[in-house]
C-alpha cells in the first residue's frame, strides 16, 4: 500500500471562505491508510469511513467500508454500508490564495459529488479527530 504523506491530516471545504458557515465537508486522511468524509451541519451528520491508497502520482483510491449517520430524530447513530467508492481518483495539492484572503494548501479532487471538489488544509495533527464524534444527548 502506497500513501502520499502530503494528504495526511484534516481538510475542510469551509476553511477557505473566512469566518465559516454552519455546514462543512471535511476529509480526514490518517497515517494508517484509513480516513473519512464528514458532512457537518452545525453538528456531525454523517461520516463515510474509508481506506485510502495512492496508485500512482496524482491518483487515489478511496474504498468506503462503513457509513455512520444520525437517524431522522438525531437521537442515535445508524451504521450502514458505504457506497463511497473511488478508483483512480485524480487529485492535486497546491498552495493557493483563497477567498478568505489566506494562502493555504488546497486539495483538488476530480470527483462528481454534491459536495466540494476542493479543500483547504486545516492541520496534520489529528489529536481529537481520531474517531467521528456525533453530538447526541
Amino acid at each position: 500500500m502506497r500513501l502520499d504523506d502530503s494528504l495526511i491530516g484534516a481538510w475542510s471545504a469551509d476553511c477557505m471562505y473566512g469566518p465559516g458557515a454552519q455546514s462543512d465537508d471535511v476529509l480526514i486522511f490518517k497515517e494508517d491508510g484509513t480516513g473519512r468524509f464528514e458532512f457537518v451541519n452545525w453538528v456531525l451528520c454523517s461520516a463515510d469511513l474509508f481506506r485510502w491508497n495512492v496508485t500512482e502520482s496524482g491518483s487515489l483510491n478511496l474504498t468506503g467500508y462503513c457509513c455512520l449517520q444520525l437517524d431522522n430524530d438525531a437521537q442515535k447513530v445508524v451504521s450502514t454500508e458505504s457506497d463511497f467508492q473511488y478508483s483512480s481518483l485524480s487529485y492535486r495539492i497546491a498552495e493557493e490564495e483563497t477567498r478568505s484572503g489566506k494562502r493555504m494548501r488546497v486539495l483538488r479532487l476530480s470527483w462528481k459529488l454534491p459536495a466540494s471538489d476542493h479543500y483547504g488544509f486545516v492541520r496534520r495533527d489529528l489529536t481529537g479527530l481520531e474517531e467521528p464524534r456525533f453530538d447526541i444527548k
